[in-house]
């Protein structure tokens, strides 16, 4: 039975100390899933246990050998930050960039690897270069030098990204009090035969795919550490929330949006056509597909959605960014690592969607809700981004993304939300998006 180990691994990007004594057992036939928040060294997790990132503290086991050259070299390290041991450190004291020397270290009794509690071990090091640490001043030559046309645009990025950080300590506190607020459940009976034939059709499709790479499905199963069972379940799952995701699209057109009494509400006076498109998970068909909706329907209104399958409520996405970076495969087996949506686009773009009034709207119909920094790296985004970076062409067209969870029978405390309840938050977010094409405010359109 193999089995991978990590033990007591430390990982720094600068003085970024991403992973602090980590140890992990991994053993033959795990499925293990890594869950925390954005930052918490989830991927350089996995890029250390696939050999893409080296440690500079700590062991790496395979079946119970030291895997060689998993630890790090040419590393770079500040004398006085703690990363080295302090014997490393003195050691280095006097020597020359060049010089290769050796020092004795005896390891302390109570060290967390018993296997070296109390033992002398003999350490080699390789001065490569020495180099004096100067910090430079805060000036435009600086500013430039990071790729800025000015100091006050560096600033203004520090700023942006110290908010985003602030942002989405707010957002996980807002979204924890509006999770509190459950409504009632509405049961819908899809046909069984539709869902099987859909799932099945689905795993015909990844057959081809995966031929045409040489690849053949048990592979992928085990390189996926999965199965074909689960694969079709998951489809199946997939074709459900699609469904779903149509009725409620059907629902709002059909029930309409729902107006105030008050005599200068716009929409008194206003017919909305309501038109549903799927979308396929492809980076290379998304867009496209529903482009082709666009120029055939001619909308004033645009909103793109998606399925968070680990959601417990709606998220109003606010930031489409340009990048590619995918983990797994889209429909069409493609894997995009960091590669720009538009090489000539700017890049990010902010949602035209009042978002303000829709979240007050979600807080009345008790709807559990929440703001997104941005909406990833992988199709959805792709599709976000390409739908801003359209509608910055047109006179007068919003554009979107509002991402919703997994339709369940009733309402969940782990995820998901009834089918009733997503209904009203999309006639929420229609009719707010409505509303303020009609008459704009500048209170409406995002969240500080």
């Amino acid at each position: 039975m193999s089995k991978i180990e990590l033990k007591h691994i430390d990982k720094f990007y600068g003085k970024n100390h991403v992973l602090k004594d980590l140890n992990l057992t991994i053993e033959d036939g795990d499925f293990m899933t890594l869950l925390g928040p954005s930052g918490c060294g989830k991927t350089t997790t996995l890029r250390v246990v696939s050999g893409l990132e080296k440690p500079q503290n700590g062991f790496i086991y395979m079946d119970g050998k030291e895997i060689p050259d998993s630890r790090m070299e040419k590393v770079m390290v500040v004398l006085g930050d703690g990363k080295l041991m302090p014997a490393a450190e003195q050691a280095i004291y006097g020597h020359r960039a060049g010089e290769v020397f050796r020092f004795d270290f005896t390891y302390p009794q109570d060290f967390r690897l018993p296997e070296l509690s109390g033992k002398t071990a003999q350490f080699e090091i390789e001065l490569r270069s020495l180099a004096e640490k100067v910090t430079p001043a805060p000036d435009e030559a600086f500013a430039k030098s990071l790729g800025f046309d000015s100091l006050d645009a560096l600033k203004a990025d520090l700023r942006a990204k110290k908010q985003k950080i602030h942002e989405e300590g707010a957002d996980r506190a807002a979204g924890k009090q509006l999770l509190d607020m459950a409504g009632a459940n509405m049961t819908v009976d899809l046909p069984a035969e539709i869902l099987d034939r859909t799932a099945q059709n689905e795993m015909k499709l990844l057959k081809e795919r995966l031929s045409r790479s040489g690849i053949t499905l048990e592979q992928h199963c085990k390189n996926s550490r999965t199965t074909p069972e689960a694969l079709e379940k998951d489809y199946r799952a997939q074709a459900e929330s699609r469904i779903r995701f149509v009725l409620a699209a059907k629902a709002i057109a059909e029930q309409g949006l729902g107006v105030s009494s008050a005599p200068d509400d716009p929409l008194e006076q206003v017919a909305v056509t309501v038109h549903a498109v799927s979308i396929p998970v492809s980076f290379a068909k998304a867009w496209p597909t529903l482009k082709e909706t666009i120029e055939a329907t001619k909308p004033n209104i645009v909103i793109a959605t998606g399925l968070k399958h680990a959601a417990r409520g709606v998220m109003l996405e606010r930031c489409a960014t340009n990048l590619m970076d995918a983990i797994k495969p889209d429909a069409d087996n493609v894997i995009p690592r960091r590669e720009p949506i538009d090489p000539n686009g700017p890049a990010a773009y902010w949602t035209r969607l009042p978002l303000r009034s829709i979240l007050n709207d979600f807080t009345d119909d008790s709807i559990p809700a929440t703001l997104s920094s941005d909406a990833g790296t992988f199709v959805c985004n792709s599709l976000f981004y390409n739908l801003l970076n359209w509608t910055a062409t047109q006179e007068q067209v919003l554009g979107g993304f509002v991402s919703f969870p997994p339709v369940v029978p009733a309402h969940s405390s782990q995820h998901g939300l009834p089918l009733d309840q997503q209904i009203a938050a999309g006639r929420d977010v229609v009719r707010e998006a409505v509303r303020y094409y009609l008459k704009p405010s500048s209170s409406d359109i995002l969240i500080a």
